[in-house]
């Protein structure tokens, strides 16, 4: 296939990586930092849950964590908003056909009340709000 008669000439590429992801980890990653950026209150608590959350949920190492949370956090990046980002990382975390995917999918809400749930065991009005977008399709 010739690349360049592929990409119309004078046309910005706009390439999506998260629209392509095939590793169930890092798309929860990416939900779980985007969520956080949605709710404004990025502590070191938060993070450390993230990490911790990621580490008992995956069965991996501290380092490991870290490495998922920065790629998550990189992904989460690439859309134009973090809701955008919870938004296609749910969408394509729940099209993965994988079982893999289809676990991490099956957790993903309790990871969240893990690291996003208030004292009071709720979530913030925007957490609920790009939730309840991510999961009946409507952005």
């Amino acid at each position: 296939m010739n690349v360049q008669a592929a990409i119309p000439v004078g046309e910005p590429v706009r390439i999506r990586p998260m629209t392509e992801l095939d590793d169930p980890r890092i798309a929860a990653s990416g939900i779980l930092n985007a969520l956080l950026d949605i709710d404004g209150h990025v502590t070191r608590e938060r993070q450390s849950a993230v990490l911790d959350t990621l580490s008992r949920t995956f069965l991996i190492d501290d380092e490991e964590a870290r490495e998922l949370a920065i790629m998550g956090a990189w992904i989460a990046a690439q859309a134009d908003s973090p809701e955008e980002a919870v938004f296609t990382l749910s969408r394509r975390l729940r099209n993965m056909r994988a079982p893999e995917a289809q676990a991490v999918s099956g957790t993903m809400r309790a990871m969240i009340d893990v690291v996003m749930s208030d004292a009071n065991g709720r979530l913030s009005r925007p957490v609920q709000n790009a939730l309840t977008a991510a999961t009946t399709g409507h952005a």
